[in-house]
Parts: structure tokens; C-alpha cells; sequence
């Protein structure tokens, strides 16, 4: 599902769209807070964050950005442990697209995230 979401947090949404004067990307949610989301999805990203072979460094910012502020508090501890264990201390999820060095589609989603700061003047 990540890799077919053409949103970074994992969600669907066509091109971009002109609103007035913004464009704007409509999206959808892909993901909702659902007991799979708790039960399966996180204890899987959890359990392969390690895994530098796959995307799974990639698919874990991308539940955590997308579902993180969803889950209920314990599970959010979990998820900012994990990426604190991996990233350091204090880390934001965005760290994690740093360790992506082999994940091209993480590589393009820091580019463009480290373009957007630039350009709005804002750091992660």
C-alpha cells in the first residue's frame, strides 16, 4: 500500500489541483485507526525497522507521519521509541528517510521534504 500511495504519509490522491490561487493535491485517507493498523501493521514496521534490505525504514516514516497522531497513547510511545532507538534521541520521523540511503523513493520524499523546508524557511 505504501508504495503504490502517491502521497508520503500513505495515502491516495490525484495530481495536483488548481484552488483558486493554490494548488492543492486532494487526497483520501488509505489508512484509518483500525484495530489492523494497531495489531498487525505497527508490530510488523516495529519488528523490521532494522531491515536495511527493503523498505521498511521508508514504510515506518511513512505510518509514522501518516497514522502516528492516530494511535492510542501506548502505541504512540512505542512508535517514538522505536524511532528513537534507530535515529537517536529526539528524533523526528523524518530521520528515518536519512537511513534510506538504498530506498530510492525514500531518497525522492527527503529531497522534496528538504525542499519544502527550504523553501518555507522551516528545519525538521
Amino acid at each position: 500500500m505504501f508504495d503504490r500511495s502517491e502521497f508520503w504519509s500513505g495515502q491516495w490522491g490525484g495530481g495536483l489541483v488548481l484552488d483558486g490561487d493554490v494548488w492543492r493535491r486532494p487526497v483520501a485517507p488509505a489508512l484509518t485507526v483500525h484495530m489492523l493498523n494497531v495489531r498487525v501493521m505497527l508490530p510488523y514496521l516495529l519488528a523490521r525497522r532494522t531491515d536495511e534490505r527493503a523498505p521498511h525504514i521508508r514504510w515506518l516514516y511513512q505510518f509514522a507521519v501518516g497514522q502516528g497522531y492516530r494511535l492510542p497513547p501506548g502505541e504512540q510511545q512505542r512508535l517514538r521509541s522505536a524511532i528513537e532507538e534507530r535515529c537517536g534521541r529526539g528524533a523526528a520521523p523524518i530521520e528515518l528517510l536519512r537511513l534510506a540511503t538504498d530506498d530510492p523513493v525514500a531518497q525522492r520524499m527527503l529531497r522534496d521534504a528538504e525542499d519544502e523546508e527550504a523553501r518555507s524557511g522551516t528545519t525538521t
